[in-house]
């Protein structure tokens, strides 16, 4: 169904070199196919690539060797060092407090089916976790009440109703912090400065509002309680015998006993399906025509989309060494060498009338954001790249979000992980600003 010929006229790559490239994966192994997150898996239907990996990898046994350098997904290595977690004991709350069922991943949280009205952002903007931001500002303006609780001006801080300052993992108002139990070890928060000017411990709020609900009563009265409780109370073998005094004499870290120093990645496996084997043909997904992975163009961003005469770019988003998502974004020192930017081929900025530094829009029936573009070889012509996460007080103006897409793929509800969001599945033009 899909012979070399057809892969070299969809992809733009040359038969001989996916000749090659087949040749060399399957019968000149060990081969890991390696994919991250950032890219294809933005697109409407990621899951077919992501199947057809699971299913070439079998296919010329990537799984199961004792042979290190095969795989597939993220994390490959045949060889590594194991970083569990442990179970730290959970604190008791009385009989009536029970847990609020989270939306299913399948849900839109903008969605009247999501049953959202309160919003309470902790750490984070909520911009940047759906497409189409314009819809995604449509509906906060129909929420009851935002609160936000955070070190930094988000844009999220500028929906807030209330915000609450918190203080930065390094300022605590007593010696002990919050313990955690992963990447192999106990590990635990210690106090390195007094929380500065008005701001307040996570830990702090949680036990005002506990304390405003009647609850009060029922928490521990400090961190150190909490931690020793945890500690001592947990049930799980990784934990049992390491106390706060060792851990804090250790410096705020030990590690998790019964630990291996070194996994087999892939060695000995069993899996969460019916077979407890990697399931090939995906039953459930039958009637979406992907019991095996078939080929579908992707939900905006293909060759013959009609569409593509009046948004003729490929958006698609990608990492930078100045921040990581928005994580520093608003760092003075980090912005003095990096501004937004949209990068083009040369190509395409010339036959727009533009230049390298020039203030572009980049715009489609869903939104606009203007900001600076600059012409390089690094971007195939018909593509345009931005960096993923920028805050929009820092664009010449909108949002980058304005633009993407934010298409629901109906096979979503049956994937173990839920749907994809088609961030870099959008189409765009852009013009001089």
């Amino acid at each position: 169904k899909y012979p070399a010929s057809w892969a070299a006229r969809t992809t733009g790559v040359d038969e001989d070199v996916l000749v090659e490239i087949t040749d060399k994966y399957a019968n000149h192994g060990p081969s890991i196919l390696s994919f991250g997150f950032g890219g294809g898996e933005k697109f409407y239907n990621a899951d077919v690539a992501g199947h057809a990996a699971v299913l070439l990898a079998t296919l010329v046994g990537s799984f199961g060797t004792d042979i290190p350098g095969w795989g597939a997904g993220a994390y490959v290595n045949a060889y590594q060092k194991i970083f569990g977690a442990g179970k730290l004991a959970s604190w008791p709350l009385p009989d009536e407090c029970k847990t609020a069922p989270a939306p299913k991943a399948s849900v839109d949280y903008r969605d009247e089916e999501s049953g959202i009205r309160f919003m309470w952002v902790q750490n984070g903007g909520f911009q940047q976790i759906a497409g189409n931001q314009n819809r995604t500002n449509e509906w906060a303006k129909t929420l009851d009440f935002v609160v936000v609780q955070d070190i930094w001006h988000t844009p999220s801080v500028d929906w807030a109703d209330i915000v609450l300052p918190v203080c930065s993992h390094f300022e605590v108002d007593e010696e002990v912090g919050f313990l955690r139990a992963l990447r192999g070890h106990v590990l635990l928060q210690q106090k390195v400065l007094d929380p500065l000017f008005e701001s307040k411990t996570d830990f702090w709020i949680d036990c005002e509002m506990a304390k405003r609900l009647g609850y009060g009563d029922f928490l521990p009265k400090s961190q150190e309680e909490l931690a020793r409780f945890q500690l001592d109370c947990a049930t799980d073998k990784a934990i049992a015998g390491i106390t706060l005094d060792e851990v804090i004499a250790s410096n705020g870290v030990v590690a998790l006993k019964n630990q291996p120093e070194i996994a087999r990645s892939y060695s000995g496996q069993t899996y969460k399906t019916t077979s407890g084997k990697i399931d090939l043909y995906y039953e459930n997904l039958v009637k979406h025509d992907q019991a095996l992975p078939q080929y579908e163009a992707p939900c905006e961003a293909y060759e013959e989309n009609p569409l593509r005469e009046k948004y003729p770019l490929v958006m698609t988003q990608r990492r930078s060494k100045y921040f990581i998502h928005q994580n520093l974004m608003d760092a003075t020192w980090i912005r003095q060498y990096y501004k937004p930017t949209l990068e083009m081929n040369p190509g395409d900025v010339s036959s727009r009338g533009l230049a390298s530094g020039d203030m572009v829009e980049a715009f489609n029936d869903r939104g606009s954001f203007s900001c600076e573009c600059v012409a390089t070889e690094a971007v195939r012509p018909g593509m345009a790249v931005i960096v993923e996460g920028i805050w929009s007080q820092y664009m010449g103006s909108g949002d980058l979000q304005n633009v993407t897409n934010d298409a629901v793929n109906p096979r979503g509800k049956a994937l173990a992980k839920g749907r994809v969001t088609p961030f870099n599945d959008t189409l765009i033009e852009v013009k001089k600003a």
